[in-house]
């Protein structure tokens, strides 16, 4: 009763037990979330959430488009957290660091929202406290991204401004307005440089000029615009497209509205509204059906540059990339560190992966690693785990397998030696 609680006011109590509902991910990594949250369901998404959010730093971004949403990152964290609306939503309640920060750098304005579908197949949590949590074998890539936003750093005075859309890819910059740095003739041309030299192609101006002039660095610019090196390449999916920054050079994912790192803003092609005179009728011919913009430009691209417009690679080229990524893969399960390494190897057992090719649930998860030398259950139980053969399987078997037999080579061949071999064509 009320007269009993009032009683035990100021009295010593022996406390038993306390629940978290929320940020426990850090701290208590083997609470069982059946005990504390709810599987999310499509009705819920579509009539309890106004999206899909995820906020981050504006220099993590990039690091985001590359490797996925994805628990842990950076952190201890077994979750990846999303809200169900935009701190500049009234409704948020829970979610989000802040409207504001001390720093523009250590500000989260970014606002990734992902496709409610996509999501609902990664079988999302509902917090009590209105938060969404994704288990740390749930991966959100840059193909499952709606569109980012970005809030100024003015606690919410301003209205957030697009800074990716996926319906921007394949486009290109006409103009910008520059940002937080002025673009350096130096810098452009000495990028022009390594493009030239890992494409194998001839310059055409004095790009090595310690003052390169403004038409120097335009014929530069006309060089890296559309061409990348393959270790900004390296860094995205295959089937990712490229635009460079025309101020700092970065290289950003194509649908990108502006840069990360210096702020300039872009404007495309499309932008630009064409002249009087040079607008199209009104009605087309009945028996003709006009190609759209995105349609264009991708046979333009191809004219202009043919296949390396697309970063496509020859089988060999491609063959030596993915070898290098299971390299890195490798490295890691033969670290020698009993502390690091074996709790890396327990924990990716666990998940039912494996130092023989890509992915999880490649095996029941039983297995324990007893060292970096222990690989597991062997190759025909990865193949026959889920049934049927699957052929991409087999190809990462063969991969992985050629990186180990690199590594472990007398005079081991590592990462660095195939940076050369991954463009040749012989």
């Amino acid at each position: 009763s009320c007269m009993n609680d009032f009683n035990l006011i100021g009295k010593t109590w022996g406390l038993f037990a306390m629940r978290s509902v929320a940020g426990h991910s850090s701290g208590y990594p083997n609470i069982n979330n059946e005990r504390i949250a709810a599987k999310a369901t499509k009705d819920c998404l579509e009539n309890g959430a106004s999206g899909i959010f995820h906020m981050c730093r504006r220099q993590a971004l990039l690091s985001i488009c590359q490797t996925g949403i994805q628990a842990g990152f950076g952190s201890t964290r077994n979750h990846a957290y999303f809200g169900c609306y935009m701190i500049s939503d009234s409704r948020n309640k829970s979610g989000g660091r802040g409207t504001s920060a001390s720093t523009d750098d250590s500000f989260a304005g970014c606002c990734i929202s992902v496709k409610r579908g996509r999501f609902l197949e990664l079988e999302p949590w509902w917090t009590a406290s209105g938060m969404l949590l994704l288990d740390p074998d749930k991966v959100v890539g840059i193909g499952d991204f709606e569109q980012i936003w970005v809030h100024a750093n003015d606690g919410l005075a301003s209205a957030p401004e697009c800074l990716y859309d996926p319906s921007r890819i394949g486009e290109s910059i006409s103009s910008y307005v520059p940002g937080r740095q002025e673009r350096s003739n130096a810098h452009v041309c000495r990028l022009a440089l390594a493009v030239l030299k890992e494409h194998r192609l001839q310059s055409v101006g004095d790009y090595a000029a310690d003052a390169p002039s403004d038409s120097v660095t335009n014929s530069a610019r006309g060089v890296v615009s559309k061409r990348f090196l393959s270790e900004e390449v390296d860094k995205y999916a295959d089937n990712v497209m490229l635009i460079r920054c025309p101020v700092c050079m970065l290289a950003h994912p194509s649908g990108f509205m502006a840069c990360t790192e210096c702020f300039s803003s872009w404007q495309f092609d499309s932008d630009v509204a064409p002249e009087k005179e040079e607008a199209l009728p009104a009605e087309q011919p009945s028996d003709l059906e006009p190609l759209a913009l995105r349609e264009v430009l991708t046979l333009a691209r191809a004219s202009a540059y043919g296949s390396s417009a697309f970063h496509t690679r020859s089988d060999v080229g491609n063959f030596w990339r993915e070898v290098a990524k299971a390299m890195k893969w490798q490295l890691r399960w033969m670290n020698l560190d009993r502390d690091v390494g074996d709790k890396f190897r327990w924990d990716c057992a666990k998940k039912g992966m494996s130092p023989r090719a890509d992915g999880s649930k490649l095996h029941d998860g039983s297995w324990i690693p007893s060292g970096p030398d222990d690989r597991g259950p062997d190759s025909r139980e990865i193949l026959h785990y889920h049934g049927d053969v699957q052929l991409f399987l087999v190809n990462s078997l063969h991969v992985h397998e050629m990186a180990r037999f690199l590594l472990t080579l007398p005079t081991p061949f590592d990462v660095a030696h195939l940076q050369s071999l991954k463009l040749r064509q012989d």
